[in-house]
């Protein structure tokens, strides 16, 4: 592949190259996700409002639009539902996994995406990837946390990186324009704006061009219907201390095989103290949680869970610059790494 299968600890260190092709991202983004100009109906499904920006040219598809409202969640709880491989696989039918190449914050990394070819189509199209920049805009900023259940905005758009993970024979690379997410906080619920744009690539025929167009933007109803029958995976908040934190890497997550363990890879740093939610409503009601440290600097970590969705990881002295991985998995499993 040209990416290793599963990189747990990406470089942090470097500066993100990739601020241009972000920001032009955003800036599509802000220009088009509330816009009434040139955009028609393409009708309502399942309570989703689908909407489109011009037309399918080749493999290239138009501007296409999703909006619907998700009830009783916070927008930090849909996050680890657009970002983990291991539950994006059930909303997104032509997604086939994905891996962290580098991370440069806790708001910026780049990505590896391996698609799947359309259903009955794979003897002769080849499957899509992607290299890209994904990043989020916490109440507009990109510098830092405010705290949760903010709006959120999260961008992904393609960028190049030949060392990590170059072109292969039998994947088609798309370019990605824009895929943009807008979680906005409405009392108890959240609206959901889906945006995206992208060239697919390669050769494909016109009746699945026009089939994924279609398509596109009933991801936000995906999304929400897949919240509703399995709730969140865990994620670490975004509190407002977040810049002083231990050093989050990678995140994992299986929804079986094994059963909805999630794993935070992390660099421990002295008193960058973090809190871990969890799913006490849908994703692990009843039984409750395991909490599981492993790695060198596991010694230095206490994990304390208060029994209602909430894990709060101390850090101290002997984890100071040292790896770590925290498991949240069903009270009495195994944790499989």
């Amino acid at each position: 592949m040209g990416i290793q299968e599963a990189i747990q600890f990406p470089a942090t260190t470097e500066a993100n190259p990739y601020t241009s092709q972000a920001s032009a991202a955003y800036e599509l983004f802000k220009s088009e996700i509330d816009s009434t100009s040139g955009w028609e109906p393409i009708g309502d499904k399942d309570g989703v409002k689908l909407e489109k920006k011009g037309a399918v040219n080749g493999t290239d598809l138009p501007l296409v639009r999703g909006t619907c409202v998700v009830e009783g969640v916070t927008t930090d709880a849909l996050i680890p539902l657009i970002q983990l491989s291991g539950i994006r696989k059930l909303w997104d039918p032509r997604f086939a996994d994905a891996w962290i190449l580098r991370r440069f914050d806790p708001l910026n990394y780049a990505f590896y995406n391996l698609g799947k070819a359309p259903p009955g189509l794979g003897w002769i199209v080849s499957p899509r990837d992607i290299t890209g920049i994904s990043t989020i805009y916490v109440d507009g900023s990109n510098s830092g946390f405010t705290g949760s259940n903010k709006e959120i905005v999260i961008i992904q758009a393609s960028a190049k990186d030949d060392q990590r993970a170059p072109e292969t024979k039998g994947r088609t690379r798309m370019n990605l324009t824009l895929n943009g997410w807008r979680l906005t906080p409405q009392g108890n619920d959240v609206r959901v704006d889906y945006i995206n744009k992208v060239d697919l690539g390669g050769k494909l025929p016109s009746s699945a061009v026009g089939t994924i167009a279609n398509d596109l933007p009933t991801a936000s109803g995906r999304l929400r219907d897949v919240y509703y029958e399995h709730g969140h995976p865990p994620y670490i908040a975004m509190d407002p201390n977040g810049s002083t934190r231990s050093t989050l890497e990678t995140e994992f997550f299986s929804l079986s095989g094994p059963e909805k363990q999630w794993q935070a890879n992390v660099t421990g740093k002295k008193d960058g103290n973090f809190t871990i939610r969890y799913d006490t409503k849908r994703m692990y009601a009843g039984k409750g949680v395991d909490i599981t440290v492993q790695g060198d600097g596991k010694a230095g970590v206490q994990a304390s869970d208060d029994g209602s969705g909430s894990v709060n990881v101390t850090v101290g002295d002997g984890a100071e610059g040292k790896k770590f991985t925290v498991f949240v998995h069903p009270k009495g499993s195994t944790v499989k790494a």
